[in-house]
């Protein structure tokens, strides 16, 4: 098969979205199966990474996909016309959106319905195109990837998507992400970062979505209550919640207590992880939750809110609590972080939950559905679209 791979978000630091769309790439090329044609920017990078040339040719843009105006005329007018032009069967968008024009059997992953229904967590500019695309995309994608039974289900109730066109393949976990046992590592790691010998570590951006004031209020009473030493990590880029935490944080008089972490290399987040007593992510919503599954694979017990992807991700038992539950969200902290028991039941379900998660299986299972997209796509006779054919 030659496949068409839209890349166009792939350039910066990369978050979930990217992530997943670069490390399926990977997984993808790694079978050796396909012969892959990837439309990137041309800020598209790929470090510690040599693709097979034989398998993978990178086409990239004149322009940064930085300018999201030009990214969204490109990926409309040019991506699909340019993929067809160059011979390829199948073209995946792993982000969202495709073309307004099927020229091509097209399969779209949509890792959440979040810009429809929560538009207040993300920006005005991504609501307003999401609220267009995203809709339109589901309708006219020939097959439907999400990462998890809670994004279809919401994909369900939020767009016309048909049930019949929708997959749910999980998404994977790095091979990098273990429990990191070499004590002397961890040790220049806690220094080099300032870390406590006890702390609760928050992984992603600072954003509204991820609810942090209440987990800070929550580690607050937490450690008054119980007079518990550990503190708060946040590891994180800012976003859009980072005022509004610290004015929190200086109201609480609770500085001391927590410590911000803007940048770690991607390569040391295993050190971080396993050095933490638990991880929390008390996330209104979610689509999957890359950083419960990736505490889970270095032998960290997790604490979600009761957001439906977060729980189909952690191990059955696991504390968690609704994420406007304060009361609930401050005794599974405690439970966590004092019950040694729960804590070693946690660590052994985590690790084997875990375990089951790779990019090797995500490939193989969004491989299947390439072909099954090709063979409904020849059914109706190689030039009609499941979802319609052309612009809502």
């Amino acid at each position: 098969m030659k496949l068409g791979y839209n890349a166009m978000l792939l350039h910066g630091r990369y978050t979930g979205v990217h992530r997943a769309g670069w490390e399926l790439l990977k997984a993808l090329a790694e079978r050796s199966l396909d012969e892959i044609r990837v439309y990137a920017s041309r800020a598209f990078e790929t470090p510690g990474w040599s693709p097979p040339p034989a398998t993978v040719h990178v086409h990239r843009t004149w322009f940064s996909a930085r300018r999201r105006a030009l990214r969204i005329i490109y990926e409309n007018v040019f991506l699909a016309r340019r993929a067809r032009r160059e011979g390829c069967e199948l073209l995946h968008c792993p982000a969202y959106t495709l073309p307004v024009w099927n020229l091509l059997p097209t399969v779209v992953t949509v890792h959440d319905v979040i810009a429809l229904t929560h538009p207040e967590f993300v920006s005005k500019a991504s609501a307003s195109h999401m609220k267009r695309a995203l809709p339109r995309a589901a309708k006219l994608a020939h097959m439907i990837i999400v990462p998890s039974e809670a994004a279809r289900k919401a994909l369900m109730k939020a767009t016309e998507a048909k049930p019949a066109r929708v997959r749910v393949v999980p998404f994977g976990v790095a091979e990098y992400f273990r429990p990191a046992r070499d004590e002397s590592v961890t040790r220049a790691f806690r220094e080099q970062f300032g870390l406590p010998e006890h702390y609760v570590l928050f992984v992603g951006r600072m954003e509204p979505k991820k609810n942090l004031p209440n987990l800070v209020k929550a580690f607050f009473a937490a450690m008054m209550a119980k007079k518990l030493p550990h503190k708060l990590v946040l590891a994180g880029p800012d976003g859009a919640s980072s005022g509004a935490l610290k004015k929190l944080i200086a109201e609480l008089d609770f500085a001391e207590r927590v410590l911000r972490i803007e940048r770690v290399p991607e390569e040391t987040l295993p050190v971080l992880y396993s050095a933490a007593d638990c991880l929390a992510m008390p996330s209104v919503v979610e689509g999957f939750g890359f950083p419960v599954l990736e505490a889970m694979a270095c032998g960290t017990p997790v604490v979600t809110s009761k957001d439906a992807a977060l729980r189909e991700l952690a191990p059955g038992r696991s504390p968690s609590a609704a994420h406007d539950d304060l009361k609930g969200m401050r005794a599974a902290l405690e439970r966590i972080l004092t019950d040694e028991k729960l804590r070693a039941r946690q660590v052994k379900a985590g690790l084997e939950r875990a375990a089951g998660f790779t990019w090797k299986r995500t490939a193989e299972r969004t491989r299947e559905v390439y072909a099954e997209t090709l063979e409904s796509y020849e059914k109706l006779g190689g030039g009609g679209s499941v979802g319609g054919g052309g612009p809502a």
